[in-house]
């Protein structure tokens, strides 16, 4: 994925999730600084991660478990549903589990006494983290051309978005409430819905910066001046972008913002007409919105 992104797509290959069905019981993470170390630098590059946590019905939080307690911004840690939609006997964790999926009675290709390339069932934690991996996948099948493009300059950035429009997207469930971050099951249709709401609204960004609360921009197309409104409970710092749909740079903006409503007119003058990008990112590197704007 390095090299594809240095490439634009000359090179490398352009893999977007990867799934980890291994792991070491009772492991810490302070033990294993290089195996957490490793999602982070996939996640650099734009690679959401999938892991299963224990099968044993523990708390990770507190016995551990690798690579569950990894503290990876681009990891998922995933324990086992069943098909009466409870969390089977499987690690648990407020803190380093994120949700739940199924992986009891898997039904999948597999090597059986009448036939080496048929059909078997598998269970457990790693039934469970392969469907996490695989809407990771769906949602970048998903995603509009527009959006897709913020993975030109911000793959990292991209990649926290899709954990988090995985998080959002989940069901509820009583028994991984309490039990996970989420306290929710994991659903594909919901994932995608939280995109979309992403990119189709004036969106929430309070969970990935305390302070902001919401932003909009107006009006949409633009001409001469585009409107960026923030609302903040306290002075925040932000940047502002814009570039063209192959990702160039053309208008970049660093704002310190006092708190409550706070209008920011950005000269688009220069800009011929068009499709463009913005991209308002937070000072520690967060990518609060993404969206396409269109100068008349």
């Amino acid at each position: 994925r390095k090299i594809y992104n240095q490439t634009d797509g000359e090179k490398g290959a352009y893999i977007v999730s990867s799934n980890s069905s291994w792991g070491v019981d009772f492991g810490k993470a302070t033990d294993a600084p290089l195996w957490c170390a490793m999602y982070d630098s996939l996640g650099k590059y734009g690679i959401v991660n999938a892991a299963a946590t224990s099968n044993m019905n523990i708390d990770v939080d507190v016995k551990g478990d690798l690579p569950s307690t990894c503290p990876s911004k681009y990891l998922i840690c995933v324990t086992n549903t069943n098909n009466t939609d409870m969390k089977e006997s499987a690690g648990y964790g407020v803190t380093h589990v994120d949700l739940g999926a199924p992986g009891e009675d898997v039904y999948t290709t597999g090597s059986t006494t009448f036939n080496a390339f048929g059909y078997e069932y598998f269970g457990g934690t790693s039934a469970s983290s392969p469907h996490v991996a695989g809407v990771v996948g769906l949602l970048y099948a998903s995603a509009s051309k527009e959006f897709l493009e913020g993975t030109k300059f911000r793959p990292d950035s991209i990649a926290k978005l899709m954990r988090l429009f995985i998080m959002k997207g989940t069901d509820k469930n009583n028994s991984l409430i309490a039990k996970t971050v989420s306290g929710g099951r994991l659903n594909a249709f919901g994932a995608i819905q939280s995109m979309r709401e992403f990119c189709d609204s004036t969106i929430s960004i309070k969970s990935a910066n305390a302070n902001l609360q919401a932003v909009s921009i107006f009006p949409n197309p633009a001409h001469n001046n585009l409107i960026v409104r923030i609302l903040s409970t306290n002075k925040s710092q932000i940047e502002i972008q814009i570039t063209d749909i192959c990702g160039r740079l053309l208008i970049n903006e660093k704002i310190e913002m006092p708190a409550g409503r706070f209008d920011k007119s950005i000269n688009i003058s220069s800009l011929s007409t068009g499709i463009y990008l913005i991209n308002i990112i937070d000072n520690k590197s967060n990518l609060l919105l993404h969206k396409k704007i269109i100068v008349r």
